[in-house]
C-alpha cells in the first residue's frame, strides 16, 4: 500500500494541498482553458490537475473508479471534485481533450523552479528525472532521481540520491 492511502482524512487533505501548492502558485500564469462551444466548462484546469494527481496517488484502475470516488469518498468530494460534481461524459471529454497546453506550460515552469533550487555543482551527476518528497515522524526525505553516465562500479545510468531534513522542535 502506498503512503498516501495510509494517511488519515485530515492528513490526506494537508498532504494533497502541499503536493499541489507549487503547481497552484503557477496556475495564474497559464493560458486559461476556454470552452469550445456555448456550454460553460464543467471543470477548470486546477480541478483537472487535482483529479489527475489524485488518480495517480490512489492508483485507481480506471477513470470510472476515480469518478466513483469523486461521488462517494468524503476527501475526494471536498478536495478534488468540482463543487457541482461532474458527469462521466463531461469528465472524460475534459480529461481527453483539454488541458494539454496548460500541463506543458506548468511542467516547464516547475522544471525552471527546480533548476533554481538544485545546486549547479551537482551537474556532473546527470539530468534530473524526478524529485519525490516523503514525510515521516522525524522529518522529510527528498529523493532525486538522476540519469547520467553510469558510474565506474555500476552499469545502470539511473541513480537516486536521498536528502534527509530533520524537523527541529
Amino acid at each position: 500500500m502506498r503512503p498516501f492511502k495510509r494517511l488519515k482524512q485530515r492528513q490526506k487533505a494537508r498532504a494533497f494541498k502541499n503536493l499541489l501548492n507549487p503547481a497552484r502558485k503557477k496556475s495564474p500564469a497559464l493560458t486559461p482553458l476556454e470552452s469550445r462551444g456555448d456550454r460553460p466548462l464543467q471543470m477548470t484546469f486546477d480541478e483537472q490537475l487535482s483529479a489527475l494527481v489524485y488518480f495517480h496517488l490512489e492508483e485507481f484502475a480506471s477513470g470510472r473508479h476515480l469518478l466513483q470516488a469523486l461521488e462517494q469518498n468524503d476527501f475526494a468530494k471536498e478536495c478534488v471534485a468540482p463543487p457541482k460534481g461532474i458527469k462521466k461524459s463531461a469528465f472524460f471529454e475534459a480529461i481527453n481533450t483539454r488541458g494539454l497546453e496548460q500541463l506543458g506550460q506548468l511542467f516547464t515552469a516547475l522544471v525552471a523552479d527546480a533548476a533554481k533550487i538544485l545546486p549547479m555543482e551537482f551537474a556532473h551527476l546527470g539530468n534530473l528525472v524526478s524529485i519525490a518528497k516523503r514525510g515521516h515522524k522525524k522529518g522529510t526525505d527528498l529523493f532525486f532521481d538522476l540519469l547520467g553516465p553510469p558510474l565506474p562500479s555500476q552499469h545502470n545510468p539511473f541513480r537516486q540520491f536521498r536528502l534527509n531534513f530533520i524537523d527541529e522542535g
